[in-house]
């Protein structure tokens, strides 16, 4: 009788801990996560020189300690890159992206977004992408698998089930004031997709992220993409704001709205909602950026170390390209651009983004990756002949030398995208000049005459 007895007791404890664990896991919540606008920049420890930016290390101990904290409450961890990440650094430029790539993989993203700057990737680079990728453009390359053609993905995390979109949203950026979009030729943005609501349970999540979205800026958007029946909207930009709250839409009581602003020059963030469902639907408890150092975390020496068999590769492809004996400043810097630009395209104008007017270049050692970060040379070179834009305004924004009578202007392809659309056809036309040839090279070789 009393074996039996303690039977009992031992299924009875068993059974409330079971029930107990199920209550736990339903109510624990879910975390999002969310980073972007990386360019990039993860470089191995041995290019400490090649450096503008480090922070994937801190990136990768933040997630890891947000994981252990939610196997403590029971909530679900899901961790997710907007855009902008897989290119525009020296690195990424020479690897093909395989050092972000690598990072993803190691930290183990549940899903990648492609933005307007990754979409030049080739399949072969996007394939070893071990997360789903989301691409909101419709791209006609024959090479690209119908896998990352979509816009929208279904992830699953236990009981929960994740249903993830995105779509980008064109900008009169002030940056770029002569375009709405800054494209690349034969991409599309993708029109707003419409969740499905069959078949949904209440353990259905439906998340929206719209890249270059500014909901200070456009509250508009939000009417516009909580109608496509999200119920969490996720802004992604780049800028100086450090709050991620927005007040609640008073027409869209239920939808969650959080404005990640994921990277400023020379940091980055890690976006992070913690979210509970009600009766009333899901409610944020927490919105907030987590600016990445040491800080805040420990760095992750297992996702350094991961990046190590990289670092020959890129110390044998990041010549030294001269010792400078005195600073090289911003002027000079540009009338060396020019020149190279001479160089490719004899005789014609030019017309380049200023980026930091406050370049310089120390005396010492100059390595090829400084010269790349001048500008972004992870763009093609195009020559535009028959366009004549106003300079006079071009002038506020790009540093320009008018063309000749050749009425030629060399530029980088995403310039003269938004020339190109900005004035029309007008009989101009667009060529790429020396495919293959870099202006970082062409500037490279100028300076080894010093």
């Amino acid at each position: 009788m009393n074996c039996m007895f303690c039977r009992s007791i031992t299924l009875l404890s068993c059974a409330m801990m079971l029930f107990s664990c199920d209550r736990r896991s339903e109510s624990g919540g879910l975390i999002i996560l969310q980073t972007g606008c990386l360019h990039g920049n993860l470089y191995p420890v041995s290019l400490s020189h090649a450096v503008p930016r480090q922070s994937y290390q801190y990136i990768s101990a933040y997630v890891n300690s947000v994981r252990a904290e939610a196997a403590k409450t029971g909530a679900v961890v899901v961790l997710i890159d907007s855009g902008n990440s897989l290119s525009g650094s020296f690195a990424s430029e020479l690897l093909d992206s395989a050092n972000v790539i690598t990072f993803f993989n190691k930290v183990g993203y549940d899903a990648i977004i492609l933005g307007n700057q990754d979409i030049q990737l080739p399949m072969k680079s996007l394939s070893e992408v071990q997360a789903p990728i989301l691409n909101p453009f419709r791209w006609e390359l024959p090479n690209y698998s119908p896998t990352v053609r979509t816009n929208s993905i279904v992830l699953k995390k236990g009981r929960l089930e994740i249903r993830l979109f995105a779509v980008f949203c064109p900008d009169q950026s002030s940056t770029w004031p002569l375009t709405p979009a800054g494209i690349p030729p034969g991409v599309e943005a993708a029109g707003l997709p419409v969740i499905d609501q069959t078949g949904q349970t209440g353990h259905t999540l439906n998340v929206c992220v719209a890249l270059n979205a500014d909901f200070f800026r456009r509250p508009e958007l939000v009417n516009t993409l909580a109608q496509t029946g999200a119920e969490i909207l996720s802004g992604e930009a780049a800028g100086t704001r450090r709050d991620a709250n927005i007040p609640r839409d008073p027409s869209h009581p239920n939808v969650v709205v959080s404005q990640n602003f994921c990277s400023e020059r020379g940091e980055d963030f890690v976006a992070r909602i913690d979210l509970r469902q009600t009766l009333k639907g899901w409610r944020a408890e927490r919105q907030q950026l987590v600016r990445m150092g040491g800080e805040v975390v420990h760095a992750d020496n297992g996702v350094v170390e991961e990046l190590l068999p990289l670092g020959q590769r890129l110390a044998r492809l990041n010549r030294l390209v001269v010792t400078l004996s005195q600073p090289v400043g911003h002027d000079a810097i540009r009338e060396l651009v020019g020149r190279a630009l001479n160089r490719i395209e004899p005789g014609a104008g030019w017309i380049l983004p200023k980026e930091d007017q406050g370049a310089i270049w120390g005396a010492g050692p100059l390595y090829l990756s400084e010269v790349f970060d001048v500008i972004p040379w992870d763009d093609q070179v195009v020559v535009l002949t028959g366009l004549r834009p106003d300079f006079a305004e071009l002038s506020q924004y790009y540093w320009i030398r008018p063309p000749g009578g050749t009425n030629a202007l060399i530029t980088l392809r995403s310039i003269a995208v938004r020339l190109s659309r900005n004035q029309g056809p007008n009989g101009a036309n667009a060529r790429i000049k020396n495919a293959g040839t870099k202006v970082y090279e062409a500037v490279a070789a100028l300076l080894g005459q010093f």
